[in-house]
């Protein structure tokens, strides 16, 4: 899923406007994978990327950070007096 990042319209989709904050693509339009990397770049005609990628919370997949090995503390050597 992306978003829109600034207000832009879609050349490719009837000319439809999307605002800061929308989603991209709009539900029942399919964009050519060319069409999205277009878009997120400068290689379109603002010279800018206008949507970006954001996680999909039904897709996302959170790894859980590895734990650190447990080292085992060892017992301090005594020295004797004499």
């Amino acid at each position: 899923m992306y978003k829109a990042i600034e207000y832009f319209t879609d050349l490719q989709d009837n000319e439809y406007e999307y605002k800061a904050g929308d989603t991209y693509p709009r539900e029942g339009y399919e964009p050519s994978a060319e069409r999205i990397e277009e878009l997120a770049s400068d290689k379109n005609k603002r010279g800018r990327a206008v949507i970006e990628i954001v996680a999909d919370s039904k897709k996302a997949v959170i790894e859980e950070p590895a734990e650190a090995p447990v080292e085992e503390e060892q017992p301090k050597k005594r020295s004797r007096k004499k």
